[in-house]
């Protein structure tokens, strides 16, 4: 009898804190889906970007170092206000301006802000990395790529505390949080792939790139699958149809 109290209580537990249950339903699971992916290439960038210019600057790692830490701060600052703004404003008028699927409701409107900012940062990342013969251009390229990048995060956040029920918002971020080990894979597959050669004869720059813009895209695409199973937050749904019209 023990035994079966011990099973029915683990039981109780895995339910309690699965995906399927923070509520939201296909729509929560892909956010988190498309969340894990865009840490691929978030942290690919992080762990990689200054390897990957201080092999074209080895004489200038410490500008380029200096510079781009700069660049991260402001361009990633101005992206995250500018997303949350934009998702809004594209929330309110869903049904005029947007294509579908992200016209289907006012999150799924969100979802375009993340879409398209990892559609537009991975050709600019290239950009950057084809471009890096000049230094300051370079980072002029970095510098829209994470204006682009970064209006991710607080779009994302609020669409999964959208999607679920209200008593597990604290679980939903605790997954959302928890989705970074995904991320924090990528860095270390590609310094796996460099080490062992796997791709590429091991060269660096070719296989972050890859990376990078496979995460990117696989991001994009991802985002679509939100705004086609994303739920509108039935409390504020009329309000924003109304302003809409």
């Amino acid at each position: 009898h023990q035994q079966k109290k011990k099973k029915v209580e683990s039981s109780a537990i895995i339910n309690n804190t699965a995906i399927w249950n923070l509520g939201g339903g296909f729509g929560t699971i892909a956010i988190l889906f498309a969340t894990a992916l865009r840490f691929c290439a978030g942290f690919s960038i992080a762990v990689f970007a200054i390897p990957v210019f201080r092999s074209f600057f080895p004489d200038r790692a410490a500008d380029f170092g200096v510079s781009y830490g700069i660049v991260v701060a402001l361009c990633g600052s101005a992206s995250a206000l500018l997303g949350g703004r934009l998702a809004d404003a594209l929330a309110l008028q869903y049904t005029k301006l947007l294509p579908w699927p992200f016209c289907r409701n006012p999150n799924a409107a969100r979802a375009l802000v993340p879409c398209l900012g990892s559609l537009f940062a991975a050709p600019l990342w290239l950009v950057a990395v084809q471009q890096s013969h000049n230094l300051q251009f370079a980072l002029f390229c970095l510098g829209l790529e994470f204006l682009f990048a970064e209006c991710w995060i607080g779009t994302t956040t609020s669409l999964l505390a959208g999607q679920v029920n209200p008593e597990s918002r604290g679980k939903a971020q605790g997954t959302f949080t928890a989705s970074t080990l995904i991320g924090n894979g990528a860095p270390i597959a590609i310094g796996y792939a460099i080490e062992n050669k796997i791709l590429f004869q091991g060269d660096l720059v070719s296989i972050v790139n890859t990376a990078v813009v496979g995460s990117y895209l696989s991001s994009a695409l991802a985002f679509v699958l939100v705004a086609l199973l994303v739920k509108t937050n039935t409390a504020h749904s009329s309000s924003l149809e109304t302003k809409s019209d």
